[in-house]
């Protein structure tokens, strides 16, 4: 899951929302992100959504990740660090969704699925954790789905991913 981090900077929190965006690739809460230093990590259909940032008189960076790397995932701390000072809330709203037959699903699928939708999210846990607890506290919000609950036949891959999210955010 390729994507651009966008840094942005008004107030002492540092929010890092990974995939916030619609289908059509806007922002659906970017009144969430005002006052915040952000580092955004989403598709480059984002650049639109982030001109409203910009427009505010804030700035925005660029700097292309892809998250279901490790090493991606640890440069991207790292200079969200750097540019930020720390990060006091990870937003996870990113995912992947193939449709199909589960028996005519070609096995890559699964794999890039899982690793976005699962790895991906506890890459990025486990990179702003140890420095979360060393402040004293954060906030981690992964976002997930229906789909987590109630199976639909023909996106059973990406059904059962969800219940994973689900379980990793409440440990």
């Amino acid at each position: 899951m390729k994507g651009d981090q966008w840094n942005y900077s008004r107030r002492k929190q540092r929010l890092l929302p990974k995939g916030v965006q619609t289908s059509d690739g806007r922002s659906p809460n970017v009144s969430m992100m005002q006052g915040h230093m952000l580092s955004y990590v989403g598709e480059e259909k984002l650049r639109e959504g982030s001109s409203a940032i910009v427009r505010d008189g804030d700035r925005v960076s660029n700097i292309r990740v892809d998250v279901t790397v490790e090493s991606d995932v640890k440069r991207l701390h790292r200079l969200t660090v750097e540019r930020t000072g720390k990060i006091d809330i990870l937003v996870d709203n990113a995912d992947l969704m193939r449709f199909g037959k589960l028996d005519e699903t070609d096995p890559s699928v699964w794999d890039m699925l899982m690793r976005t939708n699962v790895y991906a999210p506890w890459r990025l846990m486990v990179a702003v954790l140890p420095e979360m607890c060393k402040a004293g506290g954060g906030s981690i919000i992964n976002i997930s789905s229906i789909a987590g609950l109630k199976a639909f036949p023909s996106v059973g891959l990406y059904c059962t991913s969800k219940p994973a999210l689900q379980m990793l955010s409440q440990v």
